[in-house]
């Protein structure tokens, strides 16, 4: 019995030591493999100068203004008041209660009593605001996004939106008259009499008519409107994040990888897309109300409109509170498009300067 017993315990000696040397051998191939290298940014890319930024942003802008002014044209007669009257005296609604009619009217009317290229009235004055106001805007909101993720430490919520409102006073402040003379170039339809012969005769005008501060009427509502342009960044910036993190990439490995692919591209197109359709549309009143403060006032009479609550509060008692989404469609169709090419288009001249 001794005998039996002692066999199998004689021969489980080596049977055990050949079970440990196969759990011990595939961990000394693994110890001797050098461990997989965690992604890290792209080391060839070149940082970018604020100037690159200007020219940038510049260009983009410049891309999104001529691919989408015909949309900006018609969107800014449904903000007007006098589209408002025309609407009322004939249909017997206001502008907002039947917009697809309404849009229709009008893009034929321009077609018919104005020409093709009436579709890009105001282009000049709109290409000589964009460019410098979006290579301003881009410049500035990387430089303050510099600062202050230095200064916290990293890239936060909080940064990007510090970042977006520095970005839109700069550019808010010094841009305004620019706008105003786009606004009133592209109001008048009367191609026969016209009250402002060019941009510059617009400008002499409204100043020697109206006063130099009333070059930036409407200021207050556009730095109202700079929350669009913050609520845009921040979620913008959060979407790259969630498109770095989809590939378990850290977001300034996935900026910065010397080569992407159309769908990196597509996505980049997406992103801004997403954020300018939210952050529109959910700031859109400031645009109408903005639109109301740069109309001219009629002859002999003063401004209707004098301030940004004044306005909006008018609006509402006189048109019904949906008059403050007047024209919502038409702008969301060429403000989205815009903002996703100018988008693209400032990622692709950065990507370029950081990898040549």
């Amino acid at each position: 019995m001794s005998l039996a017993h002692s066999a199998p315990a004689a021969t489980a000696v080596p049977a055990v030591a050949a079970i440990a040397s196969l759990h011990q051998a595939p961990a000394s191939a693994r110890q001797a493999r050098p461990p997989a290298p965690a992604p890290t940014a792209d080391t060839s890319k070149r940082t970018v100068s604020p100037a690159v930024h200007l020219l940038a942003g510049g260009l983009g802008g410049c891309m999104g203004a001529l691919i989408t002014c015909p949309f900006e044209l018609v969107k800014t007669r449904l903000q007007s008041s006098a589209h408002t009257q025309l609407v009322k005296n004939r249909f017997f609604y206001t502008a907002t209660s039947a917009p697809l009619s309404g849009t229709v009217d009008i893009v034929r009317s321009i077609y018919k009593t104005e020409g093709l290229w009436a579709f890009w009235k105001g282009i000049g004055p709109t290409l000589l605001g964009v460019i410098p106001a979006r290579a301003i805007y881009f410049a500035t909101y990387n430089e303050a996004k510099r600062a202050l993720t230095k200064l916290n430490g990293g890239e936060s919520s909080a940064v990007y939106m510090g970042s977006a409102i520095s970005a839109g006073v700069a550019t808010t402040i010094s841009t305004s008259p620019i706008w105003l003379v786009k606004t009133r170039m592209q109001l008048q339809s009367n191609q026969q009499n016209p009250r402002y012969r060019s941009s510059w005769d617009c400008l002499t005008k409204v100043v020697r008519e109206e006063g130099f501060f009333s070059l930036y009427r409407g200021l207050s509502a556009s730095l109202i409107g700079i929350s669009e342009g913050t609520i845009q960044w921040l979620i913008y910036e959060e979407l790259k994040k969630l498109q770095a993190q989809r590939r378990d990439l850290p977001p300034a490995s996935a900026a910065g990888a010397s080569t992407k692919s159309l769908t990196d591209w597509v996505e980049y197109f997406a992103c801004a897309a997403v954020a300018k359709l939210t952050a529109a549309t959910l700031t859109y009143p400031h645009e109408v109300i903005r639109t109301r403060l740069r109309e001219p006032p009629a002859p002999g009479a003063a401004h209707k409109y004098t301030g940004f609550w004044q306005a909006g509060k008018l609006i509402a008692k006189e048109e019904g509170a949906r008059a403050l989404y007047g024209g919502m469609g038409v702008h969301l169709l060429r403000v989205v498009p815009n903002s996703a090419i100018m988008f693209l288009c400032y990622e692709g001249v950065v990507h370029l300067a950081q990898h040549q």
